[in-house]
């Protein structure tokens, strides 16, 4: 039987299952949700809080966890609610608090460096190679205002920008970038990584809702959606009949 498995976590098809991941080399967990479809399907992950103040995204991973319904999913969908626990906690901007450093800059970690760069490295290998997909949830942080827009990859393999753009096109945004980053932040990594259909893009939003409706994802992408921060309600909304399909 196809079950989904992160760490201690694990749902069978047709179960939605909320726990923790333990951060390696930390005394804390990150929270996670785990839905694993009852049809068979590629694995989407997606991840809030990367920037602990950017609450808009954090608000759009928890209503997704809580929303989707594993039985109307082909295919598995994991969500980080919060990555950035601490910095959350105790209400820092953008940095990691007890090492100030920009989480978003670390990756791909390492289990030895400080916490910020355990976290992302627990993120790399708990995670990251599960994933045929990922969207990584961001909004303006406290001291940001955004227009709408949406990041493509450029800096990858040519079959995997194309479908990263292709994927970015959904998006009700008024504005597209390519971006030519491909290190440090979790979505920049997340390409690099040696995988058939590994894409990514991004989204900045400053509307009070996001609204990405598609009944099939084809590509492996990290999907940033940043929303102003004093936006009311941010919700990246995925039909509920969502087909996961590996290429």
């Amino acid at each position: 039987m196809r079950t989904l498995r992160v760490a201690d976590l694990e749902a069978k098809p047709g179960e939605k299952v909320s726990g923790y991941v333990h951060v390696i080399g930390a005394e804390f967990g990150i929270p996670v949700t785990l839905i694993c479809g009852e049809k068979e399907g590629g694995t989407v992950l997606i991840s809030g809080g990367v920037h602990n103040a950017e609450y808009v995204g954090i608000q759009a991973a928890m209503q997704l966890a809580d929303e989707l319904d594993p039985k109307k999913i082909a295919g598995n969908i994991i969500v980080i609610r919060l990555m950035n626990r601490t910095g959350f906690e105790h209400r820092t901007m953008s940095l990691t608090y007890e090492d100030g450093k920009n989480l978003n800059r670390v990756f791909p970690g390492n289990p030895n460096g400080t916490l910020s760069d355990r976290i992302a490295y627990t993120v790399v290998t708990e995670f990251f190679q599960k994933a045929d997909y990922y969207v990584d949830l961001h909004c303006g942080d406290g001291f940001e205002g955004l227009v709408s827009y949406v990041y493509c990859t450029g800096a990858a393999a040519s079959e995997v920008a194309a479908k990263s753009r292709e994927m970015a096109e959904i998006a009700h945004v008024d504005y597209l970038v390519t971006s030519m980053c491909g290190t440090g932040g979790a979505y920049n990594y997340a390409v690099a990584i040696p995988t058939e259909t590994f894409c990514k893009f991004s989204i900045s939003d400053s509307a009070s809702l996001v609204s990405a409706s598609t009944s099939t994802f084809a590509v492996m992408s990290s999907f940033d959606i940043l929303s102003n921060w004093s936006s009311a309600v941010c919700i990246l909304s995925v039909s509920t009949n969502l087909t996961l399909e590996s290429v």
